[in-house]
């Protein structure tokens, strides 16, 4: 299709002028081009929401996180000019619908499109770079002003402006050259057509009213957003005085920049003392108490290795059991290296079990087939079929997976889960009563 044949099928609508032009074949291909160009501007909208989306949740979660004013301002601007995109979007689809019932209805509603987008190209500075750019300044500015005595700062400050102005300088001429190579003279296509037949373009109302639509509701939605940060970003209240029993434990809290640190005091089997300074929560002014259930982690290796030696004590298991004796069935997948490899190895990390799962291992892990003994099963059988990080029992490797395999040959023995042997041999007897597996929770 050429801009000549259009004119002519133009023409016979008005002129009754005869041309070999099948003008329904003809209002097809229109309609094609303008499903294509409306896809290609309904692609790229998607894009840019998508993206000022992403940098809002980013900004904003930065800006909670650290109570940083100007991360806030950064994911208001970006959710301003995401939403005044998605709304302008949705506006524009609803009054201006894709097919049409005749070849000039199909030409005015592409003129309307074409026009539309070079009014938002032309006046991208304004709705979507100006928007970014002042509180990406700000940001700086703040930072810069923080770090006034440092001329490194000062530096890379500058550089950072330099390097953002550039950019928007670059993306306002890239739209411009957009406008100019491509949607003007498809615009003066389009009206040419429509001066053939005493036709002018839309009225510019129409666009005007959609504009300040598009205007209002993003300002509305917007400042509801903006109240909403400004609400969550309030920092918490000042936390209670320590008191002078626990500032000693507060200064090491502090050091190490933990949420909260707890101590207990034991002497002949019963707690002496106990104390617990900080926050159940980063961000939040809640204390901590020594009430609170904390995570112990690694802990549980020398509990583990405990139940393994109660097991050798019952006379079910041995220090120099390996593990092959325990998994004949996994002969045929078992590295050979590890066959060899004893209980008492496992517990002082001389089994050559890598520190890091290996990669293979993690993916079985992350798809939680079954029960959590069927998981850790299938787990410690792939960490076991790939080659040891070191020969076993020359070096010492600190190793999560090795009292994993431990762990797993006690539930092998006895026939029962690991959480289950814990809690009957070690928490029961113990009155642990608040003890459990998993993530720490309400007591």
């Amino acid at each position: 299709m050429n801009f000549e044949d259009l004119q002519k099928a133009w023409q016979t609508q008005d002129t009754g002028a005869k041309v070999t032009i099948n003008t329904d074949v003809l209002l097809k291909e229109v309609r094609r081009n303008q499903q294509q160009f409306w896809r290609t501007i309904a692609w790229r909208d998607l894009r840019e929401v998508g993206v000022a989306f992403l940098l809002t949740w980013y900004f904003l979660r930065r800006g909670l996180h650290h109570h940083d004013w100007t991360d806030s301002l950064l994911a208001i601007a970006c959710f301003g000019v995401g939403l005044s995109m998605g709304i302008d979007r949705c506006l524009q689809r609803k009054k201006m619908p894709v097919k049409s019932d005749s070849l000039r209805n199909c030409v005015i509603a592409s003129l309307h499109q074409v026009n539309h987008q070079i009014w938002l190209l032309k006046n991208v500075f304004w709705w979507y770079l100006l928007p970014i750019a002042i509180p990406l300044a700000i940001s700086a500015g703040v930072k810069m002003w923080h770090g006034r005595h440092s001329s490194a700062a000062l530096i890379g400050g500058c550089v950072y402006i330099l390097f953002c102005t550039l950019l928007n300088w670059f993306l306002y001429w890239l739209n411009q050259f957009a406008v100019k190579k491509s949607l003007t003279p498809r615009r003066l296509e389009l009206e040419t057509l429509l001066t053939e037949t005493g036709h002018n373009s839309l009225p510019s109302e129409i666009k005007n009213v959609t504009m300040k639509t598009t205007l209002i509701l993003t300002l509305l939605v917007t400042a509801v957003f903006a109240a909403g940060v400004i609400i969550a970003s309030e920092p918490p209240p000042p936390p209670k005085p320590v008191a002078a029993t626990d500032r000693p434990l507060e200064v090491i809290r502090k050091k190490y920049d933990l949420p909260a640190l707890a101590i207990v005091v034991v002497k002949d089997g019963q707690i002496r003392e106990r104390s617990a300074v900080g926050v159940r929560k980063l961000g939040d002014a809640t204390p901590v108490t020594t009430n609170d259930v904390f995570h112990i982690g690694s802990c549980t290796k020398s509990m583990t290795a405990t139940l393994a030696a109660m097991l050798i004590e019952e006379g079910k298991l041995r220090w120099d059991t390996t593990i092959a004796e325990v998994f004949p069935d996994l002969a045929g997948q078992m590295n050979p290296q590890y066959k060899t490899v004893t209980v008492e190895q496992l517990m002082h990390h001389r089994g050559g079990v890598p520190t890091e799962p290996p990669s293979a291992a993690w993916k079985v892990a992350w798809k939680q087939n079954g029960t959590p003994v069927e998981q850790r099963r299938e787990f410690i059988t792939t960490v076991l079929s790939l080659p040891p990080a070191t020969k076993p029992g020359t070096k010492m490797i600190y190793s999560n997976q090795g009292y994993a395999i431990l762990g797993v040959m006690l539930e092998k023995i006895t026939g029962t889960p690991w959480e289950t042997l814990i809690n009957q041999k070690l928490f029961v007897p113990l009155h642990m009563t608040t003890a459990g597996v998993g993530a720490p929770g309400p007591v």
